[in-house]
């Protein structure tokens, strides 16, 4: 089990390594991606929340739920595509 941790955590490093091509704009935009679509999703299934929650009567408890479900999921897509390069199968 040891070595096979010891194999992960160098794959890891290595498919963590930044890929420098010069350009400042085409290095970060690989990630500007991921950044928006956090920011995105927190906000529309916050503003999804706040149209349930303003029918239903409680606008603020479903506003909030909507936020976390949408940063959660955010994150949770992140995750994925932050890990499918370190060959690991959930």
């Amino acid at each position: 089990m040891g070595l096979r941790v010891v194999k992960f955590v160098m794959r890891m490093e290595v498919s963590l390594e930044p890929e420098r091509t010069g350009n400042l704009g085409a290095d970060s935009a690989k990630f500007l991606g991921h950044g928006m679509t956090f920011a995105v999703s927190a906000a529309l299934f916050g503003w999804i929340g706040n149209k349930i929650g303003v029918s239903v009567g409680a606008e603020i408890l479903m506003t909030t739920v909507g936020v976390f479900l949408g940063a959660g999921a955010s994150f949770y897509r992140l995750y994925k595509a932050l890990n499918i390069n370190s060959g690991e199968n959930d």
